[in-house]
């Protein structure tokens, strides 16, 4: 009976790594353009199935009074993937792998919710659950004066 258990949550344990992976392909080469051009990177939370603004302080190294607020994650994708009649080819081409990466994170993730945290030099993350209740997303930051 051990050994089932330990497969299937071997076979959890890859599928989550298939998701990071995915999630790492996609954003590479991604920047969130603010007053400052972040790369989009993969952010995994450790040790908990929890999904509050106070545990998303925690995981990130945050004190629990850094301010922090949630936005809608149609929202803040809309910035990225609204394709506009004055972009060029690679603006349309940002706009499209932007929607490609909401996507993955919409059908891949459970509750995906966003989290801006600080003010001026925000750090930005977007998290949901994977298929194991794990803590899973993107993370990057701007910079907003």
């Amino acid at each position: 009976m051990q050994k089932k258990e330990e497969k299937f949550s071997s076979r959890n344990d890859s599928r989550t790594n298939d998701l990071k992976e995915q999630l790492t392909k996609l954003s590479e080469g991604l920047f969130y353009i603010s007053e400052t051009d972040s790369p989009i990177e993969v952010f995994e939370a450790v040790g908990t199935h929890e999904l509050s603004a106070k545990e998303i302080l925690k995981q990130t190294g945050h004190a629990l009074s850094e301010p922090i607020e949630e936005v809608s994650f149609e929202s803040f994708f809309g910035r990225l993937t609204t394709i506009r009649e004055w972009y060029g080819d690679f603006e349309k081409l940002r706009a499209g792998r932007f929607g490609e990466l909401k996507q993955k994170l919409a059908t891949s993730l459970g509750e995906p919710r966003v989290f801006r945290i600080g003010k001026i030099r925000i750090d930005i993350y977007v998290v949901g659950f994977d298929e194991n209740r794990n803590v899973l997303g993107i993370r990057t930051k701007a910079v907003e004066t």
